[in-house]
């Protein structure tokens, strides 16, 4: 097995941006802040027909490098640089370039006890939205909500229900939900208002 540097970094990067589809899969006691001991059979087979590799030499480089990979910083838009390779080879799997988990990875409810355990938030349920970007127009993607096990606290890409209360997140999210099944990227929310200032003014200025 050789890989170039370049397609070596690659690979990290891949396993850097694909780190929620490796963590959900594990059983919910697995800590959030260690790299899982192995990979699920989803992931590894994506790896090895996107990097002409054996299933076998994606396990052996996981072993390798999973430490680095855990506490490799993930880019926001990581998976859209590689949209390609999802599209040949991630598609038949359910993986596609653009995928909108939350950020909370464990219950953040100060009440329930899978706080106290660190537990792994892992009833999941997916749906298909669609997604408008600011440089590749509308997108086919999949929003993944996260609920608790214990105090059935239920975790979206954007805010959390609890006890019948919807509470968004602090800060600005890349992607924002604005209808069931559709999100707007901020930068082109940010443009659309833009546009719409300069449109106002433009009228003032005219009449």
């Amino acid at each position: 097995m050789k890989l170039s540097y370049i397609t070596f970094q690659r690979f990290l990067h891949c396993l850097s941006a694909l780190k929620d589809d490796i963590l959900q899969p594990q059983p919910h006691t697995v800590s959030v802040t260690a790299a899982p001991e192995v990979l699920p059979p989803v992931i590894t087979e994506f790896l090895s027909e996107s990097f002409h590799i054996t299933l076998e030499a994606v396990d052996m480089l996981w072993d390798v490098v999973k430490e680095i990979v855990w506490v490799l910083l993930t880019k926001a838009d990581e998976r859209e640089t590689v949209e390609t390779m999802f599209r040949l080879h991630g598609r038949e799997r359910g993986l596609t370039a653009l995928v909108l988990y939350p950020p909370n990875k464990t219950c953040s409810n100060l009440d329930c006890t899978a706080l106290q355990h660190g537990s792994l938030l892992k009833k999941e349920e997916q749906r298909r939205v669609v997604v408008f970007t600011h440089a590749n127009n509308a997108q086919c993607a999949w929003s993944v909500h996260l609920k608790c096990r214990l105090c059935h606290s239920n975790y979206h890409h954007n805010y959390v229900v609890h006890s019948g209360f919807r509470h968004y997140y602090a800060g600005v999210l890349k992607y924002l939900q604005v209808g069931e099944h559709q999100f707007v990227q901020y930068k082109l929310g940010m443009q659309w208002m833009d546009l719409m200032q300069i449109a106002y003014v433009v009228r003032f200025y005219l009449h």
